[in-house]
């Protein structure tokens, strides 16, 4: 059997990491977590919008069940 059809790509587990890291700096990290919050998520029509959002808010995300079922697929 081969061994290297079950390995995970290097860039799905860089973006992986990143999503758990962001995870965990908004969730552990009160301050930061509404800072990042701010300026990353997705705020269409209000004043805090940036055209980077469309990719930062990629990396948001609710809760734990949230992160597991969107990295589990």
């Amino acid at each position: 059997m081969n061994r290297n059809y079950f390995q995970t790509p290097p860039v799905v587990l860089n973006l992986i990491i990143i999503n758990v890291l962001i995870f965990m700096a908004t969730a552990l990290l009160p301050k930061a977590g509404n800072t990042i919050m701010e300026y990353c998520a997705l705020s269409l029509g209000t004043p805090f919008f940036h055209v980077y959002q469309f990719i930062t808010y990629m990396f948001l995300h609710a809760n734990f069940e949230h992160i597991f079922f969107n990295m589990f697929a």
